[in-house]
């Protein structure tokens, strides 16, 4: 195994990448923040995919410095023509893997090799609904309920069980409950609600959720009145200072990993994030260009996010009891509406004008 680096004091361990391993997706979603290329049936994702060559080095040279992690997402993870080349790749260097997928693409064959390569400690699948018309109407494509639907069963009868994904749109909200329902009975191991984010595709959806009343009340019913009929666990997409004590138990006050994560996308880009496809201010260097011990230690916007968070974050933010664990919730969504590491997420912004914020989550 490669000799860890000794880094600068203040530095932390860059511990995950977050791969964009394809800028290429087989659906055509509604609300994508990524923005992908839509691949019809037959066409190839060559051209749009992180050469495995990237791939290697970018792993190679964050080894160390501390990674042990990799997430693969997309657009569509398993479209990319040497995905079980990168998988086998990550079992040898002793990497966890977590993958999020639309689930269209898992065959019985493919959960199987999953279970048995052994690396993968974590899946999600997207699913919208409980009810074709609802998730193909989102994704754009249609059979792709039933395909996921598919894609679940075949991981869960390899032993794997996978968090089912919803993405909440004003056409779907009655299903949340009946996905609910099928995702425990099916053997799935939970249920994450996602509020849309206002990138990419996002901005431009008009049947997004919108208000922070109504999202509010949304959350509350899925941690309070829901979480009480079903056996999985099921989170909301919104930050710990609005999430319930036994929420907050297993969910650890997830927050921003930002302290620890790079982005590496398709491109061979290196970016905070996904979002470095909507906003090149936050993209760093370019694989086999840029050194990513460099671009670790020096690149401004990482040495300012260090040096500012979570202990400058404004607005409510700062004042909130999670500041530490939550560290804004999502910088590079903060970064993109304000240009600052440092603004406060706007959810919780805007709760804390309406008079919402909890106010027992403040500090004193």
């Amino acid at each position: 195994m490669p000799t860890k680096l000794q880094l600068p004091e203040g530095v932390p361990p860059l511990t995950t990448y977050y791969m964009y391993i394809t800028g290429a997706c087989n659906l055509a979603c509604r609300h994508c923040w990524i923005t992908p290329r839509f691949l019809a049936p037959g066409q190839d994702a060559g051209q749009d995919s992180l050469p495995f060559e990237l791939f290697e080095q970018a792993i190679r040279e964050g080894e160390p410095l501390g990674l042990n992690h990799l997430k693969f997402t997309g657009g569509e993870p398993f479209v990319h023509p040497q995905i079980r080349r990168m998988l086998d790749y990550a079992a040898e260097r002793h990497l966890g893997v977590t993958i999020e997928t639309n689930g269209t693409l898992i065959s019985a064959d493919w959960a199987r090799y999953l279970r048995e390569k052994g690396c993968v400690s974590f899946l999600s699948v997207s699913l919208d609904g409980a009810t074709a018309a609802t998730h193909d109407y989102l994704r754009g494509v249609p059979g792709s309920f039933a395909q996921a639907q598919s894609g679940v069963r075949h991981l869960v009868e390899a032993g794997l069980h996978p968090q089912v994904i919803m993405s909440l749109y004003e056409g779907n909200l009655d299903e949340i409950e009946p996905l609910a329902h099928w995702a425990e009975a099916v053997g799935c191991s939970s249920l994450k609600v996602n509020i849309i984010m206002e990138t990419g595709r996002g901005g431009a959806f008009q049947e997004r959720v919108q208000g922070i009343e109504r999202l509010i009340e949304l959350g509350r019913w899925v941690e309070t009145e829901l979480q009480d009929r079903v056996h999985i666990r099921l989170n909301y997409s919104w930050p710990p200072a609005f999430q319930r004590i036994r929420c907050l138990e297993y969910r650890a006050c997830d927050g921003c990993a930002i302290a620890n994560t790079l982005g590496i996308l398709h491109s061979g880009l290196v970016a905070l994030c996904g979002i470095g496809v909507q906003d090149d201010r936050l993209v760093y260097g370019l694989v086999g260009k840029n050194p990513v011990a460099e671009i670790w230690k020096t690149h401004p916007i990482i040495v300012s996010i260090r040096e500012n968070l979570p202990h400058q974050l404004k607005g409510v933010c700062g004042e909130c009891l999670f500041r530490d664990a939550c560290m804004g919730f999502c910088v590079a969504d903060n970064y993109y509406r304000t240009g600052s590491v440092i603004a406060p997420y706007h959810l919780c912004a805007a709760a804390d004008q309406a008079g919402l914020f909890p106010t027992k989550r403040k500090r004193l």
